[in-house]
């Protein structure tokens, strides 16, 4: 959204206040200069009536809300395909050339067939979802504060992991106390039909962290596709973006005007997708399968 600089402080504060925004950032443009994700639970087969509706219908509630808070007015835009999701940032010195890989440790478990989650389950998602406890026993913590076997708290997060319901279980760094303070989402007018050919092959560039396909706004936006890149300082940020171009420029005749770099300014608000009372729209009815 675009927010007039005499007006920036208040507004953010104001976008800043609804639960179900996560992030949001400030970005250098002349004009869409906040930028947030707005993250709903939506409507589910399990579920259908407690959601309200489904989640891009509960977006577009969230952001007229937004807009009637604010009086500006917001830009959806969706993701519509994912290439890669996946923040790596190597220090000096020797590093693994591949992920290491722990996951045999964890038990064995069978993905569930319903989606949505169950009341206790919804519980535990609720006692994690800001991270572990950094502690000797994580586990056993998060099990005694949710009243259930560490047993159960351990094969429901790695069940949750097979069923795509936990992206990850891991160490998340602070790549801005890292030294990567230079973030760069670059965006490009990507012809429609050679999508499929450049999302991998950007994607594929260890050092683009996020990268999508998202929808224009006529007049206003003229981007289809999102590469998010990191830089320990000003010209290794300009040398990877440049990378990305050359890239670009090998499916087809990249334009001046068919690109832009948005350099995030100011973290506004940052926060892990909380559930909390939105949870209730995912948790389905009948017998826990661990009861059973």
């Amino acid at each position: 959204m675009h927010a007039p600089e005499d007006e920036f402080e208040e507004i953010a504060e104001t976008v800043n206040g609804f639960r179900e925004v996560a992030h949001n950032y400030e970005r250098e443009h002349p004009h869409l200069n906040m930028w947030f994700v707005v993250s709903v639970a939506g409507e589910t087969p399990d579920a259908p009536e407690a959601s309200g509706g489904t989640a891009s219908e509960a977006v577009e509630r969230v952001l007229a809300d937004i807009e009637a808070a604010t009086g500006q007015e917001t830009y959806n835009l969706p993701k519509r395909e994912e290439f890669h999701v996946g923040a790596k940032f190597l220090l000096e010195g020797p590093a693994s050339d591949g992920d290491v890989d722990l996951s045999d440790r964890g038990p064995a478990v069978e993905p569930s067939d319903g989606r949505g989650i169950t009341p206790r389950e919804r519980d535990l998602v609720v006692e994690i979802q800001g991270g572990l406890p950094v502690t000797e026993t994580p586990y056993a913590d998060v099990a005694a504060a949710v009243d259930q076997p560490v047993e159960w708290v351990v094969e429901t997060i790695k069940r949750f992991e097979t069923e795509g319901k936990v992206r990850r279980v891991g160490v998340i760094p602070n790549h801005y106390a890292l030294g990567y303070t230079e973030n760069g989402m670059t965006v490009w007018d990507v012809p429609d039909d050679l999508l499929g050919e450049v999302g991998p092959a950007v994607a594929s560039l260890g050092f683009v962290t996020h990268c999508y396909h998202r929808p224009r706004h006529e007049g206003v936006w003229p981007y289809n596709f999102f590469a998010m890149t990191h830089g320990r300082d000003e010209a290794e940020s300009a040398a990877r973006v440049e990378q990305v171009r050359e890239l670009m420029a090998e499916h087809w005749d990249v334009g001046e005007d068919d690109w832009d770099t948005l350099f995030s300014t100011r973290i506004l608000k940052k926060t892990g997708i909380r559930l909390d009372e939105r949870a209730d729209a995912q948790v389905r009815e009948g017998t826990d399968p661990a009861d059973a």
